[in-house]
């Protein structure tokens, strides 16, 4: 069986995302770029290639956003610069859920690929495939616990009534 087969996207409908609190934290030094998505289009991610396309990473609360950042310094708090935390409002009307273990057999994916921490390539051609279908965002699994749900929202691809929109007076540092 392959990791995924992107053709498969045609017969998923996707769900809409209704309007939720989403979180994100980032380190202070960058706080101005808190709402942008150049930084993970240089850098890449999970769910997005480098110099393909950027995507904001949003999770349900502050909580699992910072157990996401502790685990990229391999769970040495100390180690990460200072940081602050925002929340964003989003709505969003076609979203791919990749927790949802019917749209993974779908696809023929394992839920396994999604949380492999070596090898990006099929979840950044899921995003991709994704994206060509008219997906605004994807719902994903998080690597650190099951109850910390993220969201990956593709900002550039977002068709109103759908938006992500980061509140200001929230931002503040940890």
């Amino acid at each position: 069986m392959p990791a995924f087969d992107p053709a498969q996207l045609h017969a998923i409908e996707g769900s809409p995302f209704e309007k939720r609190t989403l979180y994100r934290i980032i380190p202070t030094a960058y706080l101005e770029a808190m709402d942008e998505i150049g930084p993970s289009m240089r850098q890449g991610g999970r769910y997005n290639p480098p110099g393909e396309f950027g995507a904001l990473y949003l999770t349900i609360n502050t909580e699992c956003a910072l157990l996401e950042m502790v685990k990229k310094v391999f769970g040495n708090r100390a180690a990460l610069p200072p940081l602050s935390v925002a929340e964003f409002q989003v709505s969003l009307r076609k979203v791919l859920d990749l927790t949802d273990k019917g749209v993974l057999q779908k696809l023929g994916a394992a839920p396994g690929l999604l949380l492999d921490p070596t090898d990006y390539s099929v979840t950044q051609e899921m995003a991709r495939a994704a994206r060509h279908n008219g997906f605004e965002g994807l719902i994903v699994p998080s690597v650190v616990r099951e109850d910390c749900v993220n969201m990956v929202v593709f900002k550039d691809k977002l068709v109103p009534p759908s938006f992500g929109i980061l509140d200001p007076q929230s931002i503040r540092k940890l």
